[in-house]
């Protein structure tokens, strides 16, 4: 197994593109790099006893210097100044280890739970930076999980994990309050990209703190709240930036394109019905009759525009 990844490796620095990533030609520079493969026992779910293998891969020569291997992986990982928490909820113990594995190697820290009640209480009490939650749990599913969540008013951003493909499942995972939504399978890149992304959209804030009001809607961008003739309307991150960004651009016709950009960030890997998805959301949460809406219109051939 060694000899293979350093095989592996070895071709990918020769035959790959120094340029991709602004590293050197492999004949100016001397490769030495050590693959240490060990085994991880864990027990599953119902007791049994689960055996993984475990590879780690370093530079032990004059090969990849620190810099260098910050621009090969920038990519893929982000750099932090601090750990981020990150809660997997998985049942499936490979999976749940692969993820474990890869988060914390691109620098989070992370809680596990392998059931719907159990991530639940950990998503509650270990105030997690993002959570990952598989679909079919045992005890609740990853859908009554994120719906709970946002009944207790916990807004940390959810991305879910799924085999299921359909697009019905899509579309009720963001209306329970999910974030965004990751098939199986996925790649890490992926994974990790989606990540950086959710978690820098929950940074911005694109209403700049002030107060918005239009209709019968008032949005607070200090306290992060939208009310409705005179009641809270729940809003997930994704829904208030996305209507904090309509907000700070009224009247503007804004493309689909601009607003994945601008709201998801440049890395999200998701599509354009993602967004309809949302904005046919927040029509019923803020229009008097979401068909034929006042404020956020469809502008065809374009995308939406936003007007009190």
């Amino acid at each position: 197994m060694t000899q293979v990844l350093l095989n592996l490796l070895d071709n990918a620095w020769k035959y790959g593109r120094p340029d991709d990533a602004g590293l050197p030609s492999t004949s100016s520079r001397a490769v030495a790099i050590g693959v240490c493969v060990r085994t991880v026992q864990r027990r599953g779910r119902w007791g049994q006893r689960l055996t993984f293998a475990a590879i780690a891969v370093r530079d032990r020569g004059m090969g990849m210097s620190r810099a260098e291997t910050r621009r090969l992986f920038r990519r893929y990982y982000r750099t932090r100044t601090a750990a981020q928490r990150n809660i997997v909820v998985e049942d499936d113990d490979a999976i749940m280890l692969g993820l474990e594995e890869n988060l914390k190697f691109s620098g989070y820290e992370v809680l596990t739970a392998s059931t719907g009640p159990d991530g639940l209480k950990a998503a509650h009490d270990g105030r997690p930076d993002l959570i990952l939650l598989d679909l079919m749990l045992p005890g609740m599913s990853g859908f009554e999980v994120c719906r709970e969540l946002r009944d207790r008013g916990v807004q940390t951003p959810v991305i879910m994990l799924t085999a299921r493909q359909d697009d019905f499942d899509k579309i009720h995972g963001f209306e329970m309050g999910a974030d965004d939504y990751v098939t199986k399978p996925f790649s890490v890149a992926e994974l990790m990209a989606r990540i950086n992304a959710v978690l820098q959209r929950g940074r911005r804030r694109d209403a700049g703190g002030g107060e918005f009001a239009f209709g019968d809607c008032q949005l607070d961008g200090v306290a992060r709240t939208l009310r409705r003739k005179g009641r809270d309307v729940a809003l997930t991150r994704t829904e208030f930036e996305l209507l904090s960004y309509f907000c700070a651009h009224e009247g503007k016709a804004l493309s689909r394109e601009t607003l994945m950009n601008d709201v998801w960030g440049t890395e999200y890997y998701g599509t354009q019905r993602s967004l309809d998805s949302f904005v046919a959301n927040l029509r019923v949460k803020i229009e008097e009759k979401p068909s034929k809406p006042r404020h956020i219109l469809t502008v065809h051939g374009v995308g939406y525009k936003f007007v009190r």
